[in-house]
């Protein structure tokens, strides 16, 4: 008898999430010194009778598609409205859109590879609209790269890169974030 077969595995998991909130008394960070140019002028004060309802939706996969590469991501849509406030209109540096992922490639001999990364969508800065300012901060996307290599039982190395492709991105306004950084290491496990 001629033939031949083939079978694969895969190891995939998915989780699909939603979730619906009332928070009541949320304090939301109001710039009480709000120049007409929209830069801080450092007055801040939290305004705590706040009632915000969040609803999010967020989805997870992880693939194993054989034993030395394990790939994960996460999605995440989050609605943050602002039902009653006697100031805030946004809830500031949230954003409503995230991505992330991580690709773990362990080819043998300890030695192990880590891509990971994060999209973050535009955040508001202030909790209210100022006519004629920009009140978003830009959307940005992160990515970073970890070798590591375990020598025996104690000893192990790594090396990493953050920023690989040098983003400019602000986490917070006027705060400019760090370029690419890296650094490498020697870990001892007792």
């Amino acid at each position: 008898k001629v033939g031949w077969k083939r079978s694969y595995a895969y190891d995939l998991a998915f989780e699909i999430f939603y979730n619906d909130r009332r928070i009541k008394n949320y304090g939301i960070l109001i710039d009480t010194g709000l120049s007409m140019g929209g830069q801080p002028e450092g007055m801040w004060l939290y305004d705590y009778n706040n009632v915000l309802d969040v609803n999010e939706y967020r989805g997870i996969v992880n693939w194993n598609p054989f034993s030395k590469l394990n790939a994960w991501g996460a999605i995440s849509y989050m609605d943050y409205t602002v039902k009653k406030s006697k100031f805030a209109e946004h809830v500031p540096y949230l954003p409503n859109f995230t991505f992330d992922f991580s690709l773990n490639f362990m080819p043998g001999h300890d030695f192990q590879f880590i891509i990971d990364g994060q999209y973050i969508g535009k955040r508001y800065i202030a909790p209210f609209i100022l006519p004629g300012v920009n009140n978003k901060l830009k959307d940005y996307f992160l990515s970073n790269l970890t070798i590591s290599k375990q020598w025996n039982r104690k000893l192990g190395s790594y090396m990493y890169i953050s920023n690989i492709f040098n983003e400019k991105y602000q986490m917070w306004n006027n705060y400019l974030a760090p370029d690419l950084t890296g650094g490498a290491g020697l870990r001892y496990f007792w």
